[in-house]
């Protein structure tokens, strides 16, 4: 029973998240339909912002930690089964790195929240998270020049395969359309850096925070 309850509670964290994602509109909100209000007579569909979104999310993740801290307390043996939540939290954790920053860091925080009460996975978890900021900083690579890109492999969609084969076929339009493709991989890869640099960013203040409010509870500890 507590294994399961503790991988689920890891897992229930990550779908929480992906309401946190700022998607650039509001979600609809979903209301009974046989209670009518002003925006539906005016024939406006009522929406959700994203504040209300990470608002509610909020609130969930709250009432997670809540059972975690209750099986935490009630359990006396959660301390050998701990490695069973942190081994979520890292699957979890590695399935939406590569999402929005907003999701990623949202999730790191909830994550580093949850040592407050299993300060036994701390010392894993900062590893964890060490590593997550030592990966992302390779993938950021910096050129003689200064220039900086990604280093990572990405196959071409169809749609640029597309533009490669109608090049052979109009030879007088090849290099118009070469430049368009060009400028367009040039602001993907240049928006690319900055989403990842970021995610770095986060991740590494995240993990200074927390760092420092150790040392500020130890040295409290120590007078």
């Amino acid at each position: 029973f507590l294994i399961p309850a503790l991988e689920l509670c890891g897992r229930l964290l990550t779908v929480i998240s992906s309401s946190v994602e700022d998607t650039g509109h509001d979600k609809p909100i979903k209301q009974d339909p046989s209670i009518p209000n002003d925006a539906e007579t005016e024939g406006i569909e009522p929406r959700t912002t994203h504040a209300e979104l990470l608002h509610s999310a909020n609130i969930k993740a709250q009432r997670i930690h809540a059972t975690l801290y209750s099986l935490r307390r009630l359990v006396p043996s959660m301390n050998t089964s701990s490695s069973a939540l942190i081994t979520s939290l890292q699957r979890n954790f590695g399935m939406v790195r590569y999402g929005s920053v907003e999701r990623m860091t949202w999730l790191a925080r909830q994550c580093f929240e949850i040592l407050s009460y299993f300060p036994e996975m701390e010392y894993e978890w900062m590893t964890f998270m060490i590593n997550v900021c030592l990966e992302i900083d390779v993938e950021i690579s910096i050129g003689k020049l200064g220039e900086v890109k990604l280093v990572k492999s990405k196959k071409k969609t169809k749609k640029e395969e597309t533009v490669l084969e109608s090049l052979e076929e109009e030879e007088e339009e090849k290099v118009d359309v070469k430049q368009k493709v060009k400028k367009e991989k040039d602001v993907e890869a240049v928006s690319n850096v900055n989403e990842m640099a970021d995610k770095l960013d986060s991740i590494m203040h995240l993990v200074f925070d927390h760092i420092r409010s150790r040392c500020i509870v130890t040295t409290s500890r120590n007078k």
